[in-house]
Formats: structure tokens, sequence, C-alpha cells
């Protein structure tokens, strides 16, 4: 999604929110594991192997606190800080062609490692702002400090409930390429 900062007057601070979609195809724990024979194949109702696939989905929401500071005319540092939300589970993608009564409808829910919880995140960088308003970019690094929960009060395939804590931590490269709306009847930029 993206991050909608109001800017407090001309003191370079900025407070906005920011939320983002998650998405990704690599899923390091096989939560239908015990659902596969020793080959590790899955089989259906009609005894042909599924495919089904695991993804991670999720998504976070963050109350953000920034402030600026001009190197020169077109360009500064950047700082942000914020927290928020974030949750995220194991997509369970099913075979459009073969039918697995164990992962399908609400049976899902009993294994995808719905998780939880406050976040902390963090954000410095370099932003560019071209004098016409036409080229303007971010890029810094980000880092993020969740402290997700299970959610679910049970799991099959670990027959307990899912409740543990389980703190992540990421850090990576951020860019972004900034769009510009003028208001001409206040003369104020917002972002």
């Amino acid at each position: 999604m993206g991050t909608f900062l109001y800017p407090a007057g001309g003191s370079g601070w900025q407070l906005g929110l920011s939320g983002a979609l998650l998405f990704g195809d690599r899923v390091k724990e096989d939560v239908l594991e015990s659902l596969r024979t020793s080959q590790g194949f899955l089989y259906g109702n009609d005894k042909s192997v599924a495919n089904i696939q695991l993804r991670m989905r999720g998504w976070r929401t963050l109350l953000v606190l920034g402030k600026d500071w001009q190197l020169n005319e077109v360009s500064g540092i950047q700082g942000r800080l914020g927290g928020g939300y974030l949750s995220h589970k194991i997509r369970i993608q099913d075979d459009p062609q073969t039918y697995v009564p164990q992962v399908h409808g609400d049976y899902k829910r009993g294994y995808d490692r719905l998780e939880g919880g406050p976040l902390l995140y963090a954000w410095t960088g370099y932003r560019y702002r071209g004098s016409n308003n036409n080229l303007n970019f971010s890029i810094g690094l980000e880092g993020t400090l969740a402290f997700t929960r299970g959610q679910r009060s049970f799991q099959f395939d670990l027959r307990k409930a899912y409740l543990d804590r389980q703190p992540s931590a990421w850090i990576g490269l951020k860019a972004t390429w900034v769009l510009i709306v003028l208001d001409r009847s206040t003369s104020q930029n917002w972002y």
C-alpha cells in the first residue's frame, strides 16, 4: 500500500499512517507434513496426488512519526519511527483438480499458524525532490521488530494450542517513488 504523511508546517516533522500487504511464496515450515506420505505426496479423495501450495500472507498497519533534515534545496535525510500491528499466516492454496478434505474450508485454520501482535518500526534514508516535482524518490534502510503471538486455540499438526510468542525481526533496503499532489488553493504539499 503506502504511507500517507501530513506535514506539520515548516518544521520538517510529519505524522502519518502506513499500511502494507505481505505476500510470499517461500514457507520454511511444512505444516502439512503430518498428512504427507513417506515419499512426500499428499493424496486427495480420488486417490490422485494433490498439488497444494503453501504461501505467506499478511498485513501491517503503522502510525508513523517522521522528521526531514534538508541538505540543500532538493535533497535531505529522513527518519521515521512508528508502532502498529502485524498479522500473518500460512495460506494453504488448494489444488483445483484434486479435493483434499483435511485442508478444505474451515479445516485450513487448523494448519495456518495465524499470528498477530504489536510491532516497532524504524526507517532512515536519503530523499531527493526534483525542482519540477517530476522526479521524487527516497532510498534507505527499514527495520521492523514484531512481537506476534499465535491466534489459534488448536493446530491439528501440532496437536495442541498455538499461542506461543514469536518475536520476529527483519531489516531491508526500501526504495520509494513519491507522488506529490499540490493543493493550489493553500500552496501546501501533501505526500
